[in-house]
């Protein structure tokens, strides 16, 4: 059994200083036999990875790995402030019951070119209680060993005391890149001393989890309500999201030029795309989430479903060489993955890359990854920013009072910016 979080942290720490990954817990494959994963909500239609405390509400956490039978896994929670760094808290603070679970409903897939295991698992489950609200990640590891960590998975857990009433303002014509936002947000009597010392308010867009999210910065704290004013607080917007189906293998969805049988595996030949920084053109897609579904699963898209190889191409004129171009959205996890690197090919003037993914309808945009900096993904050279773009976001509100030894979540706002 698990003894102190910080004992296990500091095994997941190491393992993950070794692979150049960055301070905070983040959503991150660990071994190469991770195929895909997904959170699904069972109470929320749109998937968020978000429960309320104390309710019947849960998340189903799905992934399968490369392997041929299987395994022996355990899953362990861990709770984090709004930087993704543990707290300062044993896990029997935070959850009632078992600290670690096994995993034990691994199913094999049907027929498929690549034989994977499926696995999923409930949060909370009947044994693991969560008993505080939070930013909590999922540590799935291998063989009882907590060296050999699997994966990690961002989700939050959220009170939700508060009213929260946002709106999207138009800036001006020099901001035409940038969405903005006014919000009210009603604290219902949650007392505070210093309010802008213990309450702390952030910004994620599309389920963004490359980082902790946008700092937000309040006009003004009552009694009653925290104000939030639009020039204080806004974002570049970024554009709609490109879309691509990958559900059949006998006809061409959207954005698939053609199909190609290969070494045994299936290859998606995406049309080139080009960039977008010209003029802003809308487009109907997902804020760059997918769904899974295949024409040939007719029980169950978790096991039935083809693992496929999709290849992207990238019309562009000369090599940027003041950093890298990646592949990017959900489908990458939201983070910056080395598999998601384009490649440049001067000969053809195009940035090329593959992913393997599950059938399916993926949305995906190319951003840009500088050398110096702090290496955060810009969309501005290649798919532009525009204020019409319609955006998903959530504004989640922390409460820390003094003394406290942990950050509650009191309140969480899905919204999306529209023109």
């Amino acid at each position: 059994m698990l003894k102190t979080i910080s004992n296990f942290f500091f095994l997941l720490f190491s393992l993950s200083s070794s692979l150049s990954v960055k301070a905070g817990i983040e959503n991150q494959n660990y071994l190469s036999k991770v195929l895909g994963s997904r959170f699904v909500a069972n109470h929320l239609i749109d998937n968020l990875p978000v429960i309320a405390l104390n309710t019947i509400q849960q998340l189903t956490f799905h992934f399968d790995l490369k392997e041929d039978y299987p395994g022996y896994y355990n899953y362990t929670l861990v709770h984090c402030d709004e930087f993704w760094e543990p707290s300062d808290m044993v896990a029997e603070e935070y959850i009632e019951g078992y600290i670690e679970e096994n995993i034990t409903n691994g199913l094999y897939s049907r027929n498929t070119d690549i034989p994977y295991i499926h696995y999923a698992i409930e949060l909370p489950s009947e044994h693991m209680k969560i008993t505080k609200s939070g930013n909590y990640a999922l540590i799935i590891y291998q063989d009882g060993d907590r060296n050999n960590v699997v994966l990690t998975r961002r989700f939050y857990v959220v009170e939700d005391l508060l009213k929260i009433e946002v709106e999207g303002v138009r800036g001006n014509t020099n901001e035409n890149d940038l969405h903005q936002f006014r919000a009210n947000i009603y604290t219902n009597g949650i007392a505070s001393s210093s309010p802008n010392i213990e309450y702390s308010i952030r910004l994620i867009k599309h389920q963004n989890g490359y980082d902790e999210g946008i700092k937000m910065t309040p006009q003004f704290f009552g009694e009653e309500k925290i104000t939030l004013q639009p020039f204080q607080n806004r974002t570049a917007a970024g554009n709609e999201f490109r879309v691509v189906d990958l559900r059949s293998f006998n006809q061409n969805g959207q954005g698939v030029f053609k199909m190609v049988r290969q070494d045994s595996m299936n290859h998606f030949i995406l049309y080139p795309d080009k960039p977008r920084t010209e003029s802003y053109s809308f487009y109907p897609d997902h804020n760059g989430g997918y769904f899974l579904r295949s024409e040939n699963s007719w029980q169950s898209n978790e096991t039935e479903t083809e693992y496929a190889w999709a290849h992207f191409y990238l019309n562009y004129e000369n090599m940027i060489d003041s950093g890298d171009v990646y592949i990017y959205g959900a489908l990458t996890n939201w983070n910056i993955l080395p598999e998601a690197k384009m490649k440049y090919k001067a000969s053809s003037q195009k940035y090329v890359g593959d992913l393997l993914l599950k059938q399916g309808v993926y949305d995906y945009v190319y951003v840009f990854v500088p050398f110096d900096g702090d290496q955060k993904p810009s969309w501005t050279p290649i798919e532009g920013n525009y204020q019409q773009a319609n955006n998903d976001y959530l504004i989640l509100v922390y409460y820390q009072p003094f003394a406290a030894n942990y950050q509650r979540l009191i309140g969480i706002k899905r919204f999306q910016y529209q023109n």
